[in-house]
């Protein structure tokens, strides 16, 4: 069996005031484009479909789009897909039965946790694949009536789901768990939402006994164990993934030993860039040209800063997102970044398009209010020079 394996899409995200859903729709069509070539028996998303619970009318559209897509180029493949943390496990599930006749399987929540998706293709070959949207600490409780303890954390509760499924398995048929956890040992970035403490932490052996479990929650590709990976997120979404490569994994499951994952890079459409130096230099130094129409993360010296650099720089680099200087030795280190909060540009406007999305305002109603919330903070700093 061979399946294609993406995670963490956050369909509607914000950086910073940026909106990366052309970005989105941009990478969806290369993830049709590798289901449409490649061979596969299944497509599997582990889970942070949309970045908000309550998804902005734009994300939902582009979800609706990509299964258009998918079934245009792909009317036979079978796609399965969990609810992550960032999702709401009733929405991301709403018309799952109707969808599941497409061969399209998307589950939110814990109630069909044994119930497998199973799949057999062309050649005679079996796979079941168990789903399990992300669990909060407590999900699995039976309550007092049940006589059974209260769950107190993520690991504890997702231990009891493994064991729930383990007596379904059939040794017959290729073993996958589609999963969205924090594993010990997994290398997070700054964009995952980590709860805090450890509890969230979970033990990877917990996976033993799958072919393969097809992680998702933390955006940097890689492999926790030989049968356990994380695809990553197909976009950087924040800066210190400014260097990773992002893209899907190509699963290929013999029964014959540890599965073969091969991964497939994705363009990016608009890469990050970390940039530091003087502020004349990133202002008139020819070598960062080819910076100018990237997302953009500056860190200059203070001492060499004028009035409102935020803005002269913007000019040069049209994404620039945010603006630190660095530490002087008295505070935070020499060379340490130290956030330029004054000087940064569009964090109220961020907050706005991010609320905005919150309560489900309309797209077109969305973009007039920011420009108006746009054209205060303008007059704002307008108002700090004078």
């Amino acid at each position: 069996m061979r399946i294609l394996h993406t995670s963490d899409w956050h369909l509607g995200r914000i950086l910073y005031d940026y909106s990366l859903l052309e970005d989105q729709r941009q990478v969806l069509g290369q993830v049709v484009d590798c289901c449409r070539a490649g061979g596969y028996d299944a497509l599997v998303i582990s889970g942070d479909l949309f970045d908000r619970s309550l998804a902005s009318e734009g994300a939902v559209r582009l979800w609706s789009g990509f299964l258009r897509d998918l079934r245009a180029a792909c009317p036979a493949l079978p796609l399965l897909a969990i609810a992550g943390n960032h999702d709401s496990a009733a929405r991301i599930a709403y018309a799952a039965d109707a969808l599941a006749l497409a061969g399209i399987h998307v589950r939110g929540g814990a109630e069909d946790l044994e119930r497998p998706v199973e799949l057999r293709n062309p050649k005679g070959e079996r796979l079941q694949a168990w789903l399990v949207p992300f669990l909060w600490a407590g999900d699995l409780d039976g309550g007092p009536e049940a006589g059974e303890p209260a769950l107190r954390t993520q690991a504890e509760t997702l231990a009891l789901a493994l064991e729930r499924i383990r007596p379904g398995q059939d040794r017959c048929a290729a073993q996958v768990a589609v999963a969205h956890c924090f594993t010990r040992g997994g290398r997070p970035s700054d964009s995952e939402r980590v709860l805090v403490g450890t509890a969230t932490e979970v033990d990877p052996g917990l996976f033993d006994g799958f072919d393969y479990a097809a992680l998702g929650h933390l955006h940097r590709c890689q492999k926790v164990l030989d049968r356990v990976w994380y695809s990553g997120s197909p976009l950087p979404y924040s800066f210190s993934e400014a260097h990773d490569t992002k893209a899907l994994l190509s699963v290929d499951l013999d029964g014959a030993g540890a599965p073969r994952v091969e991964p497939v890079p994705l363009a990016i459409p608009r890469p990050m860039r970390r940039l530091s130096g003087t502020f004349r230099d990133l202002v008139e130094d020819p070598r960062y040209q080819a910076d100018a129409e990237c997302l953009v993360e500056i860190t200059l010296a203070a001492a060499e800063t004028g009035a409102n650099p935020f803005q002269v720089l913007k000019q040069r680099f049209r994404y620039l997102c945010s603006l630190a200087y660095a530490g002087d030795g008295r505070g935070a280190g020499e060379g340490a970044p130290v956030p330029a909060a004054p000087q940064r540009g569009g964090d109220l406007l961020t907050d706005f398009r991010q609320f905005a999305a919150d309560i489900g305002l309309e797209d077109d109603c969305v973009a007039s209010r920011a420009a108006l919330v746009e054209q205060f903070v303008q007059e704002l700093g307008r108002e700090e020079l004078q």
